[in-house]
């Protein structure tokens, strides 16, 4: 008889002992490395060129400057004290609110996120409401208090 466990125990394990050869196969080739290292490093620019891209910081050239922006034009300072940290998050906090393109993708995940919250089974909201309810606090303290 055939039991559950080792099917899932023949599932996993198949797939990594044929990694493993493969592995074993692809060290001991020869002049291989180069063409490795090259892939890798074109892999990793992809994908930092891709998340710079998208979080705002790769700035595509405008078609036009503001002279003054729309949104509080004649804004102060936020914090009282101007250390490194504070002039760094009111950058970011300026920049959030006055650029549209952010602001639209904010309202587009808080959307998508209260869409699944209302599209759940009140069992769901129940249990993640307690597990936030329960976790903020504790990673909040732990953030705070390391």
């Amino acid at each position: 008889m055939v039991s559950s466990e080792m099917v899932v125990g023949l599932a996993v394990s198949v797939p990594g002992v044929a990694w493993m050869i493969w592995m074993r196969m692809r060290v001991r080739e020869q002049g291989t490395w180069l063409q490795d290292m090259a892939y890798e490093r074109t892999q990793r620019l992809k994908w930092a060129s891709f998340i710079l891209g998208k979080s705002g910081v790769l700035n595509r050239p405008s078609y036009w400057v503001k002279k003054r922006p729309w949104l509080f034009p004649r804004s102060g300072r936020i914090f009282r004290k101007q250390t490194a940290a504070h002039v760094l998050a009111e950058v970011v906090i300026k920049s959030f609110f006055r650029n549209g393109h952010q602001l639209i993708q904010y309202g587009q995940l808080v959307g998508v996120c209260t869409a699944a919250v209302v599209a759940s089974p009140f069992w769901f909201m129940a249990a993640v409401f307690l597990i936030v309810g329960f976790m903020g606090p504790l990673l909040l303290a732990w953030v705070v208090f390391p």
